[in-house]
């Protein structure tokens, strides 16, 4: 009788490993600039950040290990602002702050007013009173409206809006009174690590190499719709426009091209590949990996390949050390 098959052993835990953050800290580990993958830690791990170890001072995600060594408690990315050494936790969900510019679905009503889904802990709440009724009329909301509420806002519908207030129990209150925020119109979502999306001069902006638009959710959700041309303070196609309340609603843009929709691909894609490098995404990081992708003859489904992260993070690298030069 044959000997039975020995069992399968496990795969290595390198092979476990997102080829993303791998590429990144090949190629950026010893580059300067903030934000950026230094270095990949494990709980427990030694750090050793460049620099005199004693004048460190310890940060999140780290503990002291040694009379002057630190080691890391989570697994994540190694960081450093001049004395501060901190490990940024891998993963994770979005923690709201009052101001955030966020990017979510309708997840569904509740008395009057709309639950968000952010991608954080827990659904957040726009209230009937938080949105800008059509004609910007300022009144107080009644039985019609709280009716009608599904005419304004379905589940399922993307919305930008921005973070009011939160209550004790860690619920983020939105609100969308500002034509800037509201409902998007057509477009892609993409949802990037929020460690990635940062606090920007606006978080709705136009970029020209890949000839979109986007609006940057802090809590790491970005929308990305075709550039029709329209306003700079307008916040998707279809969405809403700029400051004046007063102003009327702009038309509906047409379907778009099939030109169009090959540049939100290619932006899409570049999206993932800065998520998946954990690099910060910008306007300018889009059009940079946009471009990129086009001189290697990358198309859109492969750009979440290796060998296209390797051409992200080594364009990140250059960047990097010509700032370097320049300083």
């Amino acid at each position: 009788m044959a000997a039975p098959a020995p069992p399968p052993r496990a795969a290595p835990l390198a092979a476990l490993t997102p080829p993303g953050p791998a590429v990144a800290v090949e190629l950026l580990a010893d580059t300067p600039g903030v934000p950026g993958p230094d270095a990949l830690a494990a709980p427990g791990d030694a750090l050793e950040p460049r620099g005199d170890v004693e004048s460190l001072l310890r940060g999140h995600g780290t503990i002291a290990a040694g009379p002057t060594g630190l080691a890391a408690t989570v697994a994540g990315v190694v960081g450093r602002v001049d004395r501060l050494v901190g490990v940024a936790a891998a993963g994770g969900r979005y923690g709201a702050d009052v101001g955030d510019v966020v990017v979510g679905r309708v997840s569904g009503l509740a008395g009057k007013r709309w639950r968000v889904d952010l991608g954080g802990r827990q659904d957040a709440a726009l209230p009937l009173s938080a949105v800008r009724l059509p004609g910007g009329a300022a009144r107080r909301r009644t039985a019609e409206d709280e009716a009608s509420m599904r005419a304004l806002l379905s589940e399922g519908d993307p919305i930008a809006a921005e973070v009011h207030a939160l209550h004790g129990d860690g619920c983020a209150l939105l609100q969308a009174r500002s034509r800037r925020h509201g409902k998007l119109g057509d477009g892609v979502l993409v949802s990037v690590p929020p460690r990635c999306a940062s606090r920007q001069r606006t978080q709705a902006a136009t970029c020209p190499g890949a000839r979109v638009r986007i609006v940057l959710g802090v809590n790491g959700w970005v929308w990305v719709s075709p550039d029709r041309g329209g306003q700079e303070g307008d916040t998707a196609a279809g969405g809403l426009g700029g400051d004046d309340d007063d102003a009327p609603p702009p038309p509906t843009p047409p379907p778009p091209t099939p030109a169009q929709r090959l540049d939100v691909a290619a932006a899409v894609g570049a999206l993932r590949a800065l998520g998946a490098l954990g690099l910060p995404v910008t306007p300018e990081s889009v059009d940079a990996a946009v471009a990129a992708a086009a001189a290697a003859g990358v198309r859109p489904p492969d750009m979440g390949e290796v060998a296209f992260l390797r051409v992200v993070a080594q364009g990140e690298r250059e960047r990097r050390m010509g700032m370097q030069e320049d300083d």
